[in-house]
């Protein structure tokens, strides 16, 4: 009897456990700030790249043969999660040419990558928290 009673109980437990519950799904929370968004590219042993960013609009932009070092300031409102990047590839330099992509969000380094010749790119990425 008392097995009965347990497997009963057992049961009822798993049952009430894979019913959908009545309430909805929680719904993220999307936080907008806006930010002084700077992109800094940068080079030693080459003085031109071209160079791909988002605008403070979130349009792709890209500019071909730009004088290194090249800033790019601008306000930006980003929302949770949205990312941000830059990336350059050398087009001109020698065989110890590096790039270096760096990211600031109001004055605050997020991100900065340096590359080498034998890989030409460099890319510095960044999501808003």
């Amino acid at each position: 009897m008392k097995k009965h009673v347990l497997v009963l109980l057992l049961l009822s437990l798993y049952a009430v456990s894979c019913s959908k519950s009545d309430q909805p799904d929680p719904v993220p929370v999307v936080v907008s700030k806006e930010y002084l968004v700077e992109y800094e590219v940068s080079a030693v042993h080459a003085t031109r790249a071209t160079i791909s960013y988002r605008d403070p609009l979130g349009t792709y932009v890209r500019e071909e043969n730009a004088l290194l070092p090249k800033m790019y300031s601008f306000k930006r409102t980003l929302k949770s999660n949205e990312p941000i990047s830059v990336s350059a590839s050398l087009t001109d330099g020698d065989e110890e040419a590096r790039i270096t992509c760096t990211i600031k969000l109001d004055g605050v380094s997020v991100d900065s990558r340096t590359t080498t010749n034998f890989e030409m790119h460099g890319l510095s990425f960044y999501s808003f928290h």
